[in-house]
């Protein structure tokens, strides 16, 4: 049986509602032969339909198929696609993240251009088009901070994202890294960013593809997603914690989350200073209840607003105190 030469990793908690569409996506991929693509399916123990989706699919050998028995965490689900992945490359998608036509042919297009076993391609994660845009989804748009990126640029480790982004499993290997199960373990947020940095130490470099395009589909509401937010913040906490100096010598990066760990001279640290006075214990309630209500009215201020709102969530998780 001939090897393919991408693997899919595709880790999966309650996505039901649109993971038929990212197989389906994968299977039906232009540039590429249906027998060079290997898909790989983790459940992380869900409790919606994402498992019989899954399990039909795997019925014909379209995917290989695995079920967490209990909720592990993404980077855990990820860890065990790589131990199952044969191909060379290996490329990580989002199990909300349905995958553009050319996607997979982008990156692997992207691998030849640059070659070495070093590279990795950051792939390009849109907003759906067949849905409206709502100001909770474009806060929640990862891939809005690549699009200032040019086609074919170096990116820092900092844009390393398990949503689309591919990289040769011999560098993986050499380098004897995997997502940190310890540290992360049942957690949301930055064990990806943990594991680009790791990566980057030992030479990787990320090239961005803003042709390998897929797209978020991610429906939460407003509660689901700042409690999203405040696990944002007890992940950031807990990789903070176990760091190394090197780590906490960036404090750029870091008070890009947490403004008070920066200078304190700063429009950042204004801006946050400020959004203590005005949202606390005493007015989220009213302010959360205001926010939804100008969400149909006025997207440009409910998006504001959204905005300090995960700024508070955020502290709230990496405090440890859940509002």
């Amino acid at each position: 049986m001939t090897r393919p030469l991408i693997s899919v990793i595709v880790p999966a908690y309650n996505c039901g509602d649109v993971l038929g569409r990212v197989i389906g996506a994968l299977k039906l991929q232009g540039g590429i032969a249906a027998r060079d693509v290997e898909i790989i399916v983790i459940d992380d123990a869900s409790t919606d339909s994402t498992c019989e989706i899954s399990e039909n699919f795997a019925k014909d050998g379209s995917i290989k198929f695995f079920r967490n028995k209990e909720r592990l965490g993404s980077g855990v689900a990820r860890n065990r696609g790589i131990d199952a992945a044969t191909a060379p490359c290996l490329l990580f998608l989002d199990a909300d993240n349905v995958p553009g036509k050319d996607c997979l042919a982008e990156h692997l297009e992207f691998h030849k251009r640059f070659p070495g076993p070093q590279i990795a391609v950051l792939g390009n994660p849109l907003p759906p088009v067949d849905v409206k845009t709502t100001p909770l989804m474009r806060l929640d748009d990862v891939g809005l901070a690549f699009r200032g990126l040019k086609h074919g640029e170096q990116c820092p480790w900092q844009d390393f994202s398990s949503m689309n982004i591919s990289l040769m499993r011999s560098f993986l290997d050499s380098a004897g890294e995997r997502f940190d199960e310890k540290t992360f373990a049942r957690t949301i947020g930055f064990e990806d960013t943990d594991l680009g940095l790791r990566l980057y130490r030992k030479g990787l470099r990320i090239i961005y593809n803003s042709k390998a395009v897929s797209y978020h589909y991610h429906f939460r509401t407003p509660e689901q997603f700042l409690e999203k937010v405040r696990r944002y913040g007890e992940a950031f906490r807990l990789w903070l914690d176990a760091a190394d100096k090197d780590l906490l010598k960036e404090t750029a990066f870091i008070s890009r989350f947490l403004p008070e760990k920066g200078p304190k001279i700063s429009i950042r640290y204004a801006r946050y200073a400020l959004q203590k006075v005005f949202i606390n214990a005493l007015t989220i309630d009213p302010y959360l209840a205001l926010t939804k209500k100008l969400e149909r009215r006025s997207e440009t201020v409910s998006s504001f607003l959204y905005r300090r709102l995960f700024n508070y969530y955020f502290h709230k998780g990496y405090y440890g105190r859940k509002p």
